[in-house]
């Protein structure tokens, strides 16, 4: 495993933890400069730029949502901004969410087969056949992040091990004995010629002990593995997992740009 590799593999959500690093930039910003105890007044809040922020800070959390989403971190952001001061009678997170959704989102429902009709209707105009908060949005910028994941998983590189090489190490691994299944998804991850290779498995299915006869394989093959992931603790429990130094995504990909 070499690091472009790792950091391309990863640098799909790059643009948009960028834009939730920015929302926080702006909201500390805005508390800063307000006088008194910092907060703003309800009416002094920006529902164009707040509706903005929300909709970094869901879009980092998440690739789709409901309303319901919005609307909690629409209440969080109010409550950051306002001190508190804010009330539900004001209806400010509404109006926040309501300008999430109809600029910022991408409804990704499909719409009902039959024209409505009235008295099968909810008072908010959907149909009572339709489950409640079943309407789905996404962002342009969620889709674009996931075509260059998929641009990169179509992507040719070399290989960083050979097949032989990879089955060599295999037959002398000295952790717990694999499956089927296991070994194939090793040999994926070590000998596959794409940018990025997916693993997916519920906890439990030895992904992880998978992880580490491709950490032997390729350390065996004078390669290099580099485990990134989410936070810091995720970080610690891959150290602890693959007895090697694991780092957090936006740190590694801070260092490569600072190198770069």
């Amino acid at each position: 495993a070499t690091p472009d590799r790792s950091g391309l593999q990863c640098g799909g959500r790059r643009a948009v933890g960028r834009e939730r690093v920015d929302a926080l930039l702006r909201t500390a910003q805005a508390q800063a400069s307000s006088p008194g105890d910092g907060g703003s007044s309800p009416a002094e809040i920006d529902v164009v730029q707040a509706a903005e922020d929300v909709l970094a800070a869901v879009s980092d959390a998440r690739a789709v949502w409901g309303e319901r989403h919005v609307l909690a971190e629409a209440r969080r952001h109010v409550v950051r901004l306002t001190r508190g001061r804010s009330s539900a009678a004001d209806g400010l997170a509404e109006r926040i969410t309501e300008r999430v959704l109809e600029h910022g989102s991408l409804s990704i429902t499909p719409p009902d087969l039959h024209r409505p009709f009235a008295p099968l209707l909810r008072a908010d105009g959907t149909s009572i056949y339709r489950r409640r908060e079943s309407v789905l949005y996404t962002s342009r910028e969620v889709l674009a992040a996931e075509d260059r994941v998929l641009n990169a998983a179509r992507t040719v590189v070399v290989p960083a091990l050979a097949r032989d090489r990879f089955t060599e190490v295999a037959d002398h691994f000295q952790g717990h004995e694999l499956d089927a299944g296991q070994r194939r998804l090793a040999k994926a991850f070590a000998c596959s010629d794409r940018l990025v290779v997916g693993g997916i498995g519920p906890a439990g299915a030895g992904k992880t002990t998978a992880l580490q006869l491709v950490r032997d394989a390729v350390v065996g093959g004078g390669g290099r593995l580099i485990p990134l992931a989410p936070s810091s603790r995720a970080a610690k429990v891959i150290e602890g997992d693959l007895d090697t130094t694991a780092y957090t995504l936006h740190g590694w990909l801070a260092q490569r740009d600072q190198l770069t």
